[in-house]
């Protein structure tokens, strides 16, 4: 072929999401919002389950695990789309949307595999408290969490990445099914309340990320689906990294006992200077 017949780009032409022009600014705001919403509260779990010594336990050790996991998801998509609300080019660098994409499926996979994670150690305290300690290791739950980000590097593909939402939701249903028929043998109602209350968060998250995942997954991309599948998408991107953190804190009597005690040191360091001065 002649070389006048070859053609080069380097930078592809964004669609974008499908928002009403008079509402954009509107779209903006929110969605900013929303992020440093996503950020404060993420990074507000990793602080308390760094610096608090009542929550260096396994559950909180995964949790910490997936707040990072939330922020660096959120900010590998979400500051790219903020700009290219407002810019009049809405275009991307080549080589920025295949970072941008090996990111996105990069962490998301690993998100995936993580919830499932967090089933099985929810399933190990409730079915088998008594050894518990000595099941989840810090050891085990390194090797565990080292797992979620290494093996699925591979994972390009779409079938390979289907196995892969299906496999751990099938892993995170058979866990809350033996939770939920352990949970029902407790003979005392008290018993009962606070074992369920300790799954609600996470069956929660489960929930929105399994349920948003399939749709986007499952669900064929012709007319006006694809506009749908936009939609959940930037849900999935930036309303569940919000929810997460709150789910987790406002269900949680430990991490609200660790926010608030946090609270209160760095009020009575704030008056101890003041008063130093």
């Amino acid at each position: 072929m002649h070389p006048e017949n070859y053609s080069t780009f380097d930078e592809f032409v964004l669609l974008g999401i499908p928002v009403p022009n008079h509402l954009v600014i509107i779209f903006f705001y929110l969605l900013l919002l929303t992020f440093a919403l996503s950020l404060l509260g993420n990074l507000t779990i990793t602080v308390l389950v760094l610096v608090d010594s009542r929550l260096h336990r396994p559950m909180y050790f995964f949790l910490l695990n997936l707040s990072i996991l939330e922020i660096a998801f959120t900010l590998s998509i979400t500051p790219v789309t903020l700009s290219n609300l407002l810019s009049k080019t809405k275009t991307i660098s080549f080589y920025g949307c295949i970072t941008q994409c090996f990111l996105y499926f990069f962490l998301g996979v690993a998100e995936f595999v993580l919830l499932a994670v967090m089933s099985f150690d929810r399933y190990v305290a409730i079915c088998d408290p008594l050894r518990y300690a000595s099941i989840m290791s810090f050891r085990l739950c390194s090797w565990l969490v080292v797992f979620c980000c290494t093996h699925h590097i591979e994972f390009l593909d779409f079938i390979i990445a289907i196995i892969v939402l299906l496999g751990s939701l099938v892993l995170t249903t058979v866990s809350y099914i033996s939770i939920i028929t352990a949970v029902l043998r407790i003979p005392s109602a008290t018993g009962k309340k606070k074992a369920f209350s300790t799954c609600g968060a996470h069956i929660t998250v489960d929930s929105i990320y399994y349920g948003s995942a399939i749709f986007m997954y499952l669900r064929q991309s012709k007319g006006s689906s694809l506009d749908l599948k936009k939609v959940v998408s930037i849900l999935t991107v930036v309303i569940t990294p919000v929810l997460n953190p709150f789910i987790y804190t406002l269900r949680n009597e430990k991490v609200k006992e660790a926010l608030r005690d946090l609270i209160k040191r760095r009020l009575h360091s704030n008056v101890h200077m003041k008063i130093n001065k």
